[in-house]
């Protein structure tokens, strides 16, 4: 039995966010920001300068991988699924746009949760208008609003609710 057949998808949304919570706290890691999904600085040279191919499991690699990755909530969100549930290939991260993405999460999260989570980090809100601006005003930085994403999910058993 695999890792996810034995966690619900509640655990791995939680999962999921609480990795995520741990790679931010980290000194050296992916830089997060507005307007990217989840940007590889340079896959060829990170490739050949650690001996991968671009099929190869993106998983044991992950940390190299990230180290050169700029992400906004999704792309972190799947850099954290790729770390717990091993389901990318190197390759495949190559220009990674938001419908890749949440083909991805939508194993774990809904459409609309997706949508709230990148509207409210990329500060063009989603869902319920007045929560939504009223929480992504609170954080200028987008690494301190990601954090607070992340940990509103956590808090709230798998379900982001601003």
């Amino acid at each position: 039995m695999s890792k996810t057949q034995k966690m619900s998808k509640k655990e791995m949304r939680i999962a999921i966010a609480e990795d995520l919570l741990k790679q931010l706290r980290k000194r050296k890691t992916m830089a997060v920001t507005q307007g990217i999904y989840c940007d590889v600085v340079d896959l060829d040279t990170l490739c050949l300068d650690n001996n991968l191919n671009r099929g190869d499991s993106a998983q044991p690699h992950i940390d190299k991988i990230q180290g050169s990755c700029t992400v906004c909530a999704l792309g972190g969100m799947l850099l954290s699924h790729i770390r717990l549930f091993n389901k990318v290939d190197i390759g495949q991260l190559t220009h990674v746009g938001g419908y890749d993405i949440k083909g991805y999460l939508l194993d774990y999260f809904s459409k609309t949760q997706l949508s709230l989570i990148e509207g409210v980090f990329e500060r063009w809100h989603g869902g319920d208008k007045a929560a939504a601006c009223a929480f992504a005003r609170k954080y200028r930085g987008d690494k301190q609003r990601l954090i607070a994403i992340m940990k509103n999910i956590v808090k709230n058993e798998g379900i982001f609710k601003p």
